[in-house]
């Protein structure tokens, strides 16, 4: 899941929530969690995806504003194309979202645990959820958007309700994490981690050259190693040409035209 400013978007009219809320990390695993629920006689039950990625910018001071903010530095290429759909959320969640995940009863949190952000909403969910709320989690191991709905509606057999202290540890976690307000929060051996902001530099580095390389060729293997998106990465580019570590014969947002280069060290 790479790094874009992301919308959530919901059908006219279904803003109230009655019963189960199912959350996903992003939007991909939407239809076929809904069709999963259909198949098991759960139509009721409401489905919605997280509107954020929290693997990166600040997450202080609260609020949307600080991460609505981070998010119009880079472009949005995720703009609605369904004139039947409304935009109810913005990056960090609008009140609107906060209002069905303090309605939901229970929330269903569907998420990946081996990647980076879908950690994270699970971890922020937990955190912000009421307390009175019921968190029931299905932790699976790859992409919740890859299953089919057989493969998902087989998983509603074996939800994990969380328990109180497993709630209270989710929330220590994230609340570290929001304290130390790094640029970047990895995934290390199954533990979240905070990074500084040159963390994907020296991947960017070592995929340049002493030869003029089109940027696109440096960024696209670091973001198939890693859970960065493109924005995130031209920006750390832009910032190693501005430091001195590369050269660049041009303007290096524009990733599809410009080259770059690696500064050869002097030697006496």
């Amino acid at each position: 899941m790479g790094y874009t400013r992301r919308r959530c978007q919901l059908p006219m009219g279904t803003l109230a929530v009655m019963g189960a809320l199912h959350l996903t990390a992003g939007p991909g695993a939407l239809p076929a969690l809904r069709t999963a629920l259909d198949s098991v006689g759960r139509s009721d039950d409401a489905v919605l995806w997280f509107p954020d990625t929290l693997s990166c910018g600040p997450l202080l001071p609260p609020g949307t504003a600080t991460r609505v903010q981070w998010w119009d530095q880079w472009p949005d290429d995720d703009e609605p194309n369904d004139d039947r759909l409304e935009e109810v959320s913005v990056p960090g969640g609008s009140p609107a979202f906060w209002k069905r995940v303090e309605a939901a009863d229970p929330l269903v949190l569907w998420y990946d645990s081996n990647d980076t952000a879908e950690s994270l909403f699970f971890h922020v969910l937990c955190d912000k959820a009421p307390d009175n709320v019921p968190i029931d989690v299905a932790a699976l191991h790859g992409p919740v958007g890859s299953r089919s709905a057989d493969e998902l509606a087989g998983h509603l057999d074996t939800l994990h309700r969380m328990t109180a202290a497993e709630r209270a540890a989710v929330r220590r976690t994230w609340q570290r994490l929001e304290q130390e307000n790094a640029t970047f929060r990895i995934l290390r051996d199954g533990h979240l981690m905070s990074a500084p902001a040159d963390h994907y530099d020296t991947a960017l580095l070592d995929a340049a050259s002493s030869e003029w390389t089109l940027i696109i060729r440096i960024v696209a293997p670091v973001m198939a190693a890693t859970d960065v998106g493109h924005g995130i990465l031209l920006w750390r580019v832009k910032s190693l040409v501005d430091s001195g570590a590369l050269l660049a014969d041009g303007d290096p947002w524009l990733w599809q035209d410009t080259n770059v280069k690696r500064v050869q060290p002097q030697h006496p």
